[in-house]
């Protein structure tokens, strides 16, 4: 299957994200299992249990995406859980999620706006930057 440039891109945002903030971040992880998600985010040194786990919903089947998040809560237990979509998706991706999801789950997820990754990342390469300019390292 071919992945479309917008999926490709919003992963590899996310990725990013995760690296300027401090995390161990990878896409299409975990390698050579039956469930791979678009983004994990892991505690540097903290082992192969991710705090964040990610998909990307840009066409394709919702009810998939949000099964494999499930999937992701119940093999790392608390892991927070991310679904990035076109802002005119949310409400509905939203509905679903709230229908589908146990309550514990729907806690733990969040529907991000896919044009927010973007955001993101240019804020948090101008605080990046800002940090070099006057020699300041964050403690993580």
């Amino acid at each position: 299957m071919v992945e479309g440039s917008t999926h490709k891109r919003i992963r590899h945002k996310i990725v990013k994200i995760g690296k300027l903030e401090g995390y161990d971040a990878k896409t299409e992880w975990p390698p050579r299992k039956d469930d791979v998600f678009d983004g994990v985010w892991m505690i540097p040194r903290g082992g192969e249990a991710p705090t964040h786990v990610f998909e990307v919903q840009v066409g394709g089947n919702p009810n998939s995406a949000l099964g494999k998040l499930q999937r992701a809560r119940r093999r790392w237990g608390k892991c927070e859980i991310r679904l990035v979509a076109p802002k005119d998706q949310i409400a509905g991706l939203r509905a679903l999620a709230e229908k589908t999801l146990s309550e514990q789950d729907w806690k733990a997820c969040k529907l991000i706006d896919m044009n927010t990754i973007g955001q993101a990342v240019s804020h948090l390469i101008k605080v990046r930057d800002i940090r070099r300019e006057i020699g300041y390292e964050p403690c993580h």
